[in-house]
């Protein structure tokens, strides 16, 4: 059982980090525009975070097996569809296809986990093999994503968890145990309320399709229609949730003193290490000339911090309590978020690696205790729902990671590409669209031309990056003012210890 559950989380995180690396080649073969190569990116944890928290109401309804197995079919199904996309667009379903497996194998894995080890001790270390399983995968994804890119097209990166799927899938169907208890005996009749699904999750996708449209602000009617629409249907959701007797998302929860600080700070952490992560992926592409094998050993070290922060959160937390600890990792993310700011070219990569290993590391400190917070903090009654809002910030700070830096870094490239002076206006309107059609475009030219759009590409690029590094930095100094704040107006709390979980750009929640 631990296998099949661990394996299935194992899955989820390779896959969330494994097309990082595989930018370049996916954009030189689909040719997607800035938008489109950001929804490609996202759309996996987006839909992963709109759907984890109805998806967790279907398990408890409808059977932990039978969800975990229409998961794994799912998440299959878009692996296959990703590996075989001719556009852009049919990669971007293929991503939200394997969002929705994502979402359904997360809660219904880690029910069954509970079930299946009823001593607390056992079900501790179970779900220590169980989140360190995703922590794994996140980290092994730019790794084996680099090395499978130099010798076989992009679509392979979809391709590695098929084998596993054929094994699991079988697996999962013969060993884990029916749900065949009535109501009221070992299952919840939880009611799902569709019509917060139906309007939220739209909602918030149409949210983030008025971000990535505004990159270059040009407010269009049809853009400003979409805004006030998402706007308004995103006031319905949150009004709806007050008013419901079993809501989706518990928002009554951040009354509670110091529940909505944590919460933020989950989601700001998040959302800066994970737009370090991408953009620094394609930095090392673009910009150091890597090749993915390389750039994927280069970006290896923040996985690594992130199970490194994970084991040592509790003893840290321990020894100097939790208030301290998260203000410590978040210094430390900081600090080293800075570091990389400052830094150069980044092409030393003992300096990177050291860096990203600290913020790594900080960011998973400081989240990990951010978690335990939120669920010491709330009711025990609650305690699911306060889970389910942790998680869903979790996830939809990785969304949001690859979508406001994205949006940032192609704003300030596209300026970066427009005030070059050694650049005429015919070769600026095709090189300021994206680095990867500067490239393309560069392919084609004379050698004088060709260096000069290269070079001008990777400077503004290069300068795009150290900016988005930058402001991720003074994102996290703002958890750490947040978590100094917290400090004076939080009642004390008992330390716990928090379970390891995989930030980079996954969760285990």
């Amino acid at each position: 059982m631990l296998l099949i559950c661990a394996s299935a989380l194992f899955a989820v995180g390779l896959d969330t980090t494994v097309l990082q690396i595989a930018v370049p080649a996916l954009a030189h073969d689909l040719a997607p525009g800035p938008n489109a190569t950001l929804w490609i990116l996202d759309s996996y944890a987006l839909t992963l975070a709109a759907l984890l928290v109805p998806a967790g109401a279907c398990a408890d309804r409808f059977g932990h097996r039978a969800m975990f197995a229409t998961g794994v079919a799912l998440f299959a199904a878009g692996s296959a569809t990703g590996a075989l996309a001719a556009t852009a667009g049919a990669l971007i379903a293929a991503r939200m296809i394997t969002g929705a497996g994502a979402a359904l194998l997360l809660p219904s894995s880690l029910r069954l986990i509970r079930r299946s080890f009823g001593e607390p001790k056992q079900r501790i270390a179970a779900l220590g093999i169980w989140t360190a399983a995703g922590s794994i995968g996140s980290m092994a994804g730019p790794v084996l994503s680099g090395a499978l890119l130099e010798h076989y097209w992009w679509g392979a990166v979809f391709v590695i968890n098929l084998p596993l799927f054929a094994v699991l899938l079988p697996a999962a169907l013969r060993l884990v145990r029916a749900d065949t208890a009535g109501p009221g005996v070992g299952r919840q009749q939880r009611r799902v309320d569709l019509a917060s699904v139906v309007v939220g999750v739209p909602a918030m996708f149409g949210l983030v399709y008025c971000l990535k449209s505004a990159t270059h602000l040009h407010f269009s009617p049809a853009l400003c229609a979409a805004v006030v629409t998402s706007l308004t249907a995103m006031v319905w959701f949150v009004r709806r949730q007050h008013h419901l007797r079993e809501p989706l998302l518990d928002l009554s929860l951040f009354r509670i003193p110091g529940l909505a600080t944590s919460i933020v700070i989950v989601l700001g952490s998040v959302i800066a290490v994970t737009g370090v992560e991408v953009l620094l992926a394609q930095y090392f592409q673009y910009v150091l000339g890597l090749g993915p094998f390389a750039a994927g050993l280069r970006v290896a070290p923040l996985a690594i911090g992130t199970v490194a922060g994970g084991l040592a959160g509790a003893p840290l937390a321990g020894t100097c309590g939790p208030r301290a600890a998260l203000r410590i990792g978040l210094g430390v993310a900081s600090t080293a978020a800075a570091v990389l700011a400052a830094t150069g070219e980044l092409a030393n990569p003992a300096l990177v690696g050291a860096s990203l290993l600290c913020l790594g590391a900080g960011v998973q400190v400081a989240a990990n205790i951010c978690s335990a917070r939120v669920l010491s903090i709330a009711p025990a009654t609650r305690a699911g729902a306060a889970g389910a809002l942790d998680s869903t910030a979790f996830e939809l700070g990785s969304g949001l990671g690859v979508a406001i830096p994205g949006v940032l870094a192609a704003a300030y490239y596209t300026a970066g590409v427009d005030a070059n002076a050694g650049l005429s206006p015919a070769l600026k309107a095709h090189a300021h669209r994206s680095i990867a059609a500067a490239f393309d475009y560069a392919a084609g030219l004379p050698a004088a031309q060709h260096t000069a759009v290269i070079d001008a590409a990777r400077h503004a690029f290069g300068s795009a990056t150290h900016i988005c590094v930058a402001l991720s930095g003074c994102l996290l100094l703002m958890c750490w003012a947040m978590s100094a704040r917290r400090e004076r107006s939080t009642p004390s709390l008992t330390a716990s210890a928090p379970t390891a979980q995989p930030i980079s750009t996954t969760s285990s929640r």
